[in-house]
């Protein structure tokens, strides 16, 4: 047993005998310096304490914003959560208006498509956690199609989202105590539990009981 414990973490996959989350690979994020997408100006408008619906100007206006900082949804989602936060402000962004704004924006690549699924999306709700509902909420209408891709020694991975996910807690460049998305493979099915901004337009998706982090490249917002 302990010679295959030592083979199962030599290979890197998804196993019970793997470490902690405290004991994954730290991953140092390069320093920053960022014009706001978003300011206290622009959700001056919205009260605290409640939730509040925007508008389509507002998210155009971001979307706008980081095609020309060439961001990515989860960076300016990043933002705007942090934001959103201090004021103690939340709001609601309809799937409606994501979609409107699709038709003239891309959200981003394959990958991208499947963590951020504009077409099944019912509502975003993100902000300050009022009566302790998570930091950011995406439901959908129903599951999307499972992300399935090869990775290494490990075979096929399928990435699994539910009807309803997000984060606990959003900080600076991290979406930590997430849930509703799971990573599957023919031995182990490990839970979502961080996604780590620590590179422009890179990810690094933290899973219990998996060995390291799986690294991803998202799409960046562009214009169609």
């Amino acid at each position: 047993m302990q010679f295959l414990k030592l083979i199962l973490l030599a290979l890197g996959v998804w196993t019970a005998y793997a470490p902690p989350l405290a004991a994954q690979q730290v991953i140092k994020k390069p320093p920053t310096n960022k014009i706001a997408c978003i300011t206290e100006e622009d959700i001056a408008h919205i009260p605290a304490d409640t939730t509040t619906e925007i508008d389509e100007a507002l998210l155009r206006k971001m979307l706008q914003c980081a095609v020309a900082r060439g961001l990515t949804l989860f960076e300016l989602f990043d933002e705007l959560i942090v934001l959103l936060k201090t004021g103690s402000q939340r709001i609601i962004i309809p799937g409606d208006t994501l979609r409107l704004l699709n038709r003239s924006y891309q959200y981003g690549g394959e990958r991208m498509l499947h963590l951020f699924s504009a077409p099944l999306i019912d509502r975003v709700e993100c902000g300050a956690s009022l009566e302790m509902l998570p930091q950011l909420e995406i439901y959908l209408y129903e599951p999307p199609p499972d992300y399935v891709e090869v990775v290494n020694w490990v075979g096929k991975t399928a990435t699994k989202i539910e009807k309803h996910y997000g984060c606990a807690s959003v900080e600076l460049e991290e979406y930590e105590q997430c849930f509703g998305m799971r990573a599957v493979t023919k031995i182990h099915t490990g839970i979502v539990t961080r996604i780590s901004l620590y590179e422009e337009t890179k990810i690094a998706i933290y899973i219990k009981d998996f060995f390291r982090p799986k690294r991803w490249e998202l799409g960046r917002i562009t214009r169609r």
